[in-house]
Formats: structure tokens, sequence, C-alpha cells
């Protein structure tokens, strides 16, 4: 989706925090029903507008801390959100994805897996809805605020769809999956399914 960004950014890059002021108190819970207490570095992006110079953050995953607007004063953003910049050995951009493919196929994390499985269906949605409108995203961000949100409405309801499909598709590959390992009397060395098991059929 970051593509999308392209024509009206002059630069975009990954930017990584140690947050603070959280409007939540998450609670990580692993796929085996521990705790989880380790403080996560989280992801956004640095985004410099091609025409104005202007700095923004755009938090794609902020919800999680009660922030519902991905669009920040990038200085703003720093000032409320975060107590430490975590700077990596190496920073490119799409170095968070390579990180995130190195731990799959297999990875016991179901949120990794969610979103390597969901991306491509996403991106088919996205592709059709722009040929069944007959308008590009890029051309709706130009769009008067009311016809804006109207479209955008239209759009986030059909991927809504999607994502509900692949989630409901997970959890009934999960209980499949768990259930044959119990009756395998094998739970000790109970593991999610990889990202081609989750798509066989029984």
């Amino acid at each position: 989706m970051i593509t999308l960004l392209t024509d009206i950014s002059s630069d975009i890059t990954e930017f990584s925090i140690k947050v603070k002021n959280s409007k939540r108190e998450l609670i990580l819970i692993d796929v085996n029903g521990n705790e989880n207490n380790i403080d996560y570095t989280h992801k956004l992006f640095r985004n410099t507008l091609k025409y104005s110079g202007e700095v923004y953050a755009l938090d794609l995953s902020g919800a999680q801390y009660g922030y519902y607007d991905p669009v920040t004063p990038f200085e703003t953003y720093l000032e409320d959100r975060a107590r430490a910049i975590v700077v990596p050995e190496n920073p490119y951009f799409g170095r968070t994805r390579d990180a995130l493919m190195k731990r799959l196929p297999g990875s016991i994390e179901s949120v990794i897996l969610m979103n390597h499985l969901v991306y491509p269906y996403l991106k088919l949605e996205l592709s059709n809805w722009e040929k069944e409108s007959r308008i590009s995203v890029h051309r709706i961000l130009r769009y008067p605020q009311e016809k804006f949100t109207l479209e955008r409405q239209k759009l986030l309801g059909r991927l809504a769809g999607v994502l509900d499909g692949v989630v409901d598709c997970m959890k009934l590959k999960h209980l499949e999956f768990k259930a044959r390992l119990a009756a395998e009397e094998n739970m000790e060395a109970f593991r999610l399914p990889s990202s081609n098991e989750w798509l066989q059929t029984p």
C-alpha cells in the first residue's frame, strides 16, 4: 500500500521507536497462552511530501495504542508518542518486510502469518475495485471530502470482506490442526501450520 504514495512523496523511510503515552494497555499472549512482556519496537513510515517538503509520520498500526489517525506531523508524532528512536544497523526501505519474511514458513507467530497470507488477496481485491469503479486510489485522494469519504467507505468495505474471509479460514485451519495433533496425542510439539499448510484442503 505504501507504493500508492510514490506520486506525492519525495522520500519514504522506515522508522522505529519505543512507544510512550499509549492509550491502551497491551497484553500480548502467545499461541500457548503465555503472557509476553517483551517491549517491542514499533514501526512506522517517515514521509516527505514532494511539492511542499512537509514531513509526516504514517503509522498504519497506531490504533493498537489508541491512536486512530494514521497521519501526523512527524515532529509532533515523536514528541507525543516516542520515548526512544531505534536505529537499525543496516537501515533500508523494506527491511521490516525482509525480517518478517525470514521467519516464514512455519512461523509460530500468527499475526505474521496472517499478514503474509492476506496481502495477495487484498492486492487483488484493490485491483478489481479499481477496474470495476474505473477510478484509481490516486484519483480518489484528490476528491472533495464528502465524495472521498463515500468512495473510501466503499473500498474499505470490500477489503474488510476479504480480510474477514481469510481470518475465518485461518481460524478453521487452526482448529483442524490442533484437533489433528490432539488425536495423535502430541500436543507437546504443538506448532502453527506453515503458510502452505493453511491453504491445503484436508
